[in-house]
């Protein structure tokens, strides 16, 4: 039997946005800094204008849920913009092709993942407090089907949009989504739906941040970060508990890498930081390698996102973000 999978497509395609699109609160507050500066010292105030490319590819792994090859390839662009008002607009554009093979056919499908969210610089009272955010995703998502006989029975076509605005930030997150189903051929149809989640009387003791805004998270933890936030996910329209955390000893390896037009090998200390749901049924974490910030006034590398791995649903499988080239405007 044909079934769609929420949980594999939100592994699959958020690629370093993490998770699902939503608003989360953590145990207590974390002490973010904007470790994406040159200088980091908190007096120090950069114009940041920074794009970042990833090679994206997929190794899978042996599933009993399934008994078709899967294959995913492309890229992921993100940009990151200081703005007026102490803000910043991080946006970010995941895009691959998506092969299903079965019985010796196979169909390629273009899968799209496209973000935007508007926070607040590290430190103060704001501490990357969110403003907004909106996702758009055009998904063939696979399907726990190990009968597939062709192609089509791999996979559902989906297109999610999903909207979240801020009142401040430990009161009310107002979660807007829309689903499309390509069967129906009408976004008439589509289920629209609204969720509202209000951060309870102890959040003022909490971290607050949007789901767009981990990979930007990551870069702004301190070393040795070990603790937990809870996450507001629009698909199931309730909060869960996720561990994260950040490495406190930096290691060093080599990453070829282009940046601003000059491509070499590079040895850069890197810390690892993880997310994974809390609780005895985790699942694999999603894990990424941070270049490691070593000195507050001259951080060359800006605790650059180097490495990402996002394990699929099902044990489909795990994709994997390299980083290519990174641009800084100056």
């Amino acid at each position: 039997m044909k079934k769609k999978i929420f949980a594999a497509l939100a592994a699959t395609l958020v690629g370093a946005t993490f998770a699902f699109s939503g608003c989360t609160s953590g145990d207590s507050k974390i002490v973010f800094g904007n470790y994406w500066n040159y200088n980091t010292e908190p007096t120090s105030h950069e114009t940041i204008d920074e794009t970042l490319e990833y090679e994206v590819s997929f190794t899978q792994t042996d599933s009993a849920f399934i008994n078709y090859e899967l294959d995913y390839d492309g890229t992921y662009v993100t940009r990151l913009l200081s703005q007026s008002g102490g803000t910043y607009l991080f946006t970010s554009q995941l895009t691959v092709d998506v092969t299903f093979t079965v019985n010796g056919k196979s169909e390629t499908k273009q899968d799209s993942v496209t973000t935007e969210v508007i926070f607040y610089e590290a430190g103060g009272t704001d501490n990357l407090r969110p403003v907004s955010s909106k996702k758009t995703i055009v998904s063939h998502t696979p399907a726990s089907n190990n009968e597939a006989a062709q192609p089509k029975d791999c996979y559902q076509r989906y297109d999610y949009v999903f909207t979240t605005t801020y009142a401040d930030g430990n009161g009310v997150c107002k979660s807007v989504s829309r689903i499309f189903n390509e069967e129906t051929q009408s976004y008439d149809s589509a289920l629209d739906y609204v969720q509202e989640f209000t951060f309870g009387a102890s959040s003022g003791k909490r971290s607050v941040l949007d789901n767009e805004q981990f990979s930007v998270a990551f870069r702004a933890l301190p070393a040795g970060t070990n603790t937990k936030v809870q996450m507001f996910n629009p698909f199931l329209g309730y909060s869960q508990t996720y561990a994260l955390s950040l490495t406190g000893d930096a290691k060093e390896k080599s990453y070829k890498y282009e940046l601003n037009g000059v491509l070499e090998d590079r040895t850069i200390a890197y810390r690892t930081a993880s997310i994974s749901v809390d609780g005895t049924s985790s699942g694999q974490p999603q894990w990424a390698e941070i270049a490691a910030l070593q000195d507050a006034k001259t951080n060359a590398n800006r605790n650059v996102m180097l490495y990402y791995s996002a394990p699929l649903a099902y044990n489909m499988g795990v994709l994997q973000y390299k980083l290519v080239k990174a641009t800084y405007v100056k």
